[in-house]
């Protein structure tokens, strides 16, 4: 667990829409506009306005509610603790990037020439 630092400004990621979520055995590959992609090899979660969150281990059992995020835009982009990016995208609905891996990085944003590892 590295930990999402405070300091880091996640801004670039609001207004960034989801044009491709490829789903592997082992991660998750984000793709979003503006030359910016998030890696996930940890769990994530789901929720609406309504509802609890509902977590995910296993990227394939998630893959139907991943693709309901596509074409849609992040409204903000949030440091939740603990590691944990909230997503919040148009429709009321947030994804989840849980810091859940001792040994491994959970997650990684590339924007451009950025890069910030979890």
């Amino acid at each position: 667990m590295y930990g999402l630092p405070s300091s880091v400004s996640l801004s670039f990621l609001e207004g960034r829409t989801l044009l491709q979520v490829c789903i592997g055995l082992h991660d998750l590959i984000l793709n979003f506009d503006g030359d910016t992609t998030i890696t996930v090899c940890s769990s994530i979660g789901y929720s609406t306005t309504f509802a609890q969150v509902k977590r995910y281990v296993d990227f394939r059992q998630s893959a139907t509610v991943l693709c309901t995020f596509l074409g849609t835009t992040i409204r903000a982009a949030k440091n939740a603790g603990d590691g944990t990016l909230a997503l919040e995208f148009t429709k009321g609905r947030t994804l989840h990037l849980y810091d859940d891996s001792t040994d491994y990085e959970s997650y990684t944003i590339k924007h451009g020439d950025q890069l910030i590892v979890v």
